[in-house]
């Protein structure tokens, strides 16, 4: 038997940056947790903000969890450095979406070749990312996680 237990990382206990709650000390907060779910349940969009260290991303994260619901955090500080909101969630989804083909450009020339005429053809494909707003982009990527 041993006198001393082995040494515990603060990051082992203290995990606010992780993916999911630390259920050994998670504090319960049933009149939060609840409203954050009637929130969810309505068509209106939630922002959650307080003073740091009140526990706001392990409410959200826990509530999310038990809800199944998918989400992505903006930190919206970059709204300020970054000069606007549109930009703030720009930059989150250059993170987050892969560059699509939109429109392939063909370019033909004829001409006089050696033993003959002959036939240039050539191709490129455009990449470009969605017409839509940014926020409304972000929406559209957390409603179809991994998509």
């Amino acid at each position: 038997m041993s006198l001393f237990r082995p040494k515990i990382a603060p990051e082992d206990i203290f995990t606010p940056r992780s993916a999911t709650v630390n259920p050994r000390i998670y504090i319960p907060r049933p009149d939060l947790e609840e409203e954050l779910r009637e929130g969810l349940s309505e068509s209106q969009h939630l922002v959650i903000f307080g003073e740091s260290g009140n526990g706001k991303s392990w409410l959200y994260k826990q509530v999310f969890e038990e809800s199944k619901v998918s989400s992505e955090v903006v930190n919206l500080v970059q709204a300020s450095s970054l000069g606007s909101l549109g930009a703030a969630f720009e930059d989150k989804l250059d993170r987050l979406e892969e560059i699509e083909k939109s429109e392939y450009e063909l370019t033909k020339s004829a001409g006089a070749k050696p033993g003959g005429v002959g036939l240039d053809v050539e191709g490129t494909w455009k990449y470009v990312r969605g017409r839509k707003e940014p926020f409304e982009r972000l929406l559209a990527y957390v409603s179809h996680p991994g998509r």
